[in-house]
């Protein structure tokens, strides 16, 4: 009978027992819903890292093509990146940076240093001469017809 009256409980103890069972829930939910909301700014944080990240791609790739545009060596194309600030290069709405930005700072850095400009060629991009111009006087041809035994 002991252990009977071991294992019941009073109506004071079962209410305590069902109070405490009851907040369990509750403090289960809060710990789950800070965790949630620690997981969601984490989340948010990463998916802002790689939105950035996405853009200075883009500014990449567009400063490179539009230093190519300006002349600029493609084997120098590089450093003029590097040293080009893009800070004030803006994407608009769908994520396409500002050409005229992008420009600018790359000018800067050619108007710095102008050994990283194109060289100007006066010369066209056609046939290039080499050597003397001209064909032979007559008098070389007739000297050289001479001594090679030929008749004219």
């Amino acid at each position: 009978m002991a252990e009977q009256n071991q294992n019941a409980q009073t109506p004071d103890q079962t209410a305590d027992n069902s109070l405490q069972q009851n907040q369990q829930p509750d403090q289960q939910s809060a710990i789950d819903l800070t965790a949630l909301q620690s997981q969601l700014a984490a989340s948010q944080q990463l998916s802002e890292q790689y939105r950035q990240a996405a853009i200075a791609s883009r500014i990449s790739q567009q400063a490179a093509l539009e230093a190519i545009t300006l002349g600029v060596d493609v084997k120098t194309v590089p450093y003029v990146l590097k040293m080009a600030d893009f800070s004030a290069v803006k994407p608009d709405k769908d994520g396409t940076p500002d050409a005229a930005a992008i420009q600018a700072a790359i000018g800067k850095v050619l108007d710095d240093i102008p050994v990283l400009k194109p060289a100007k060629s006066d010369q066209s991009k056609g046939f290039q001469q080499i050597g003397a111009g001209g064909g032979q006087s007559s008098a070389q041809s007739d000297e050289l017809a001479r001594i090679f035994g030929n008749k004219k």
